[in-house]
C-alpha cells in the first residue's frame, strides 16, 4: 500500500541550498512544494523557474514572511516570472483568521509534522521527529534555507520510498485523499 506524503519547504528560494534540494528530489522521481517568500524572488527568477520546470508546486508564503497583508505582493511577484496560476497559500507562522481564509479565494495549506528544522539544524533530529510522526497523509515542513534540512528531507525519501513512501505536491496529495 502506498503511503503518499507531501514535503513542504518554506522561506526560499535559497541561491545555495534549493539548487541541491532540486537534484536530489529530481535523482529520486520527488515532488515537492515550495512557499516562497515573494522578496526573497528578485534576482532569483532563474531558480524560480526551474522549481516549477522540475514539476514541483510553487505557493506563496507572503512577500517579507510578516503578516498577511502582503500576499498580494507575492502573489504579483510569481506571476511577473510564472504567469498567473493558482498559488497555494502558507500563512506566515500558520496564523490566519477565518475572515482572512474566506477572503483569499486561494487554499491555505499549513502541515501535520513539524519538523522543527530551524529550531534544531540537526539532521538525525529531524529525521527522528518524521520517523516517528509521519504517515499517510501527512504535510511535512521543512525550510530549503537550511543545508541541514535539505540533507534531511533526501534522507527522509530514502528511509521511506523503500517502505512504500510515495512523495507528491500538497495539490496532488489532496487529489489522492
Amino acid at each position: 500500500e502506498p503511503v503518499y506524503m507531501a514535503l513542504t519547504f518554506d522561506d526560499g528560494p535559497s541561491p545555495s541550498n534549493t539548487p541541491r534540494l532540486l537534484e536530489g528530489l529530481s535523482r529520486r522521481g520527488v515532488r515537492a512544494t515550495f512557499f516562497l517568500v515573494g522578496s526573497r524572488i528578485e534576482g532569483r527568477e532563474d531558480l524560480v523557474r526551474r522549481i516549477r520546470q522540475e514539476g514541483h508546486q510553487i505557493g506563496n508564503h507572503s512577500f517579507g514572511h510578516g503578516d498577511l497583508t502582503d500576499l498580494d505582493k507575492c502573489s504579483r511577484a510569481l506571476e511577473r516570472v510564472l504567469g498567473p496560476g493558482s498559488y497555494w497559500l502558507r500563512p506566515p507562522y500558520g496564523f490566519i483568521s477565518q475572515e482572512e481564509l474566506c477572503a483569499l479565494g486561494t487554499p491555505a495549506i499549513c502541515w501535520s509534522v513539524d519538523t522543527e528544522d530551524w529550531k534544531s539544524r540537526n539532521v538525525d533530529s529531524i529525521l527522528d521527529i518524521v520517523l516517528r510522526q509521519a504517515g499517510d497523509g501527512d504535510i511535512l515542513l521543512l525550510h530549503d534555507c537550511y543545508p541541514t534540512s535539505v540533507t534531511a528531507a533526501l534522507e527522509i525519501v530514502d528511509r521511506l520510498q523503500p517502505r512504500g513512501g510515495r512523495f507528491v505536491t500538497v495539490e496532488e496529495l489532496f487529489a489522492v485523499k
